[in-house]
């Protein structure tokens, strides 16, 4: 190899060797990397701004806190009205159950005798029963006083038969309303005797529905508050007394009258005056 050829060759491998701080090259010019490519922008409002993220559940506006505040009134309003449609409501029942009731004196006075029998002691069944029996002696009291009915008189021969098969039928005398009456015992009830049989409780109260209606409980009520009222002991002797002060204004024979609540409720704190 010439002196020239060598110089050449040298040359070349000169310039082919790195300089410090080049990397090594391969045959081939290495590309620069790409710089990392950097975020999208956030997405912005109109005003230039992104939108603030809201919590979870909150109303993104003032709308959602008016409408909840709009809410939240009519609910607090509807409790005040819903009270007041219960208020309301109750007013038209309560005065409809102390209004006065047109009736005949006869179931009047069958009812009181019963809710005082109660008072004394029988069961309701019982009671009804002594209600109709001493309702009927009294009504035939009145109605000879009036001439209506005729006072029949038995001879002795009759009273000894009705004597005997009062007997036989097991009557005994019970205190009730004040007064000594007939009865007689079947199925376990001390049931009124009148007419040679005893009263049926279901009679009676038949007869007091249909004579009293739908306010059949108001007045046993009333009569029930007035009883409470007065001792046990001196209810027989009060009884009638108090059913003179409350009965219904007599207007004539089979001529309803009025029934006065109030006044019976007035007599369960007078009735030591008015008995």
């Amino acid at each position: 190899m010439g002196a020239t050829t060598r110089k050449r060759a040298a040359a070349q491998i000169e310039a082919e060797a790195p300089q410090a701080g080049e990397q090594p090259r391969e045959g081939k010019r290495l590309r620069a990397a790409s710089p990392p490519e950097a975020p999208a922008p956030a997405a912005r409002s109109q005003r230039g701004k992104a939108p603030a993220a809201q919590p979870e559940g909150k109303q993104p506006s003032g709308k959602g806190k008016a409408a909840g505040g709009k809410a939240k009134a009519a609910a607090g309003s509807a409790a005040p009205k819903a009270a007041g449609g219960k208020a309301s409501a109750a007013a038209p029942a309560a005065a409809a159950s102390a209004a006065p009731i047109r009736i005949n004196r006869a179931p009047v006075l069958t009812l009181w005798v019963a809710v005082v029998a109660q008072r004394q002691g029988f069961s309701w069944e019982e009671a009804v029963t002594f209600g109709k029996e001493v309702s009927g002696i009294l009504a035939q009291s009145k109605g000879r006083s009036l001439g209506i009915y005729e006072q029949k008189e038995r001879s002795e021969e009759e009273e000894a038969e009705r004597a005997a098969e009062e007997a036989e039928a097991g009557v005994q005398r019970v205190d009730v309303f004040g007064m000594r009456l007939k009865a007689v015992t079947q199925g376990g009830q001390r049931l009124a005797y009148s007419g040679g049989s005893a009263i049926q409780p279901g009679g009676v109260q038949g007869y007091l529905k249909r004579s009293f209606g739908d306010r059949l409980e108001d007045a046993k009520g009333a009569m029930e508050g007035l009883a409470a009222a007065v001792p046990a002991e001196e209810l027989g002797r009060a009884a009638y007394k108090l059913y003179e002060r409350f009965r219904p204004e007599w207007k004539g024979w089979g001529v309803a009258g009025q029934l006065d609540l109030g006044k019976l409720r007035q007599l369960a704190a007078t009735w030591q005056e008015e008995a």
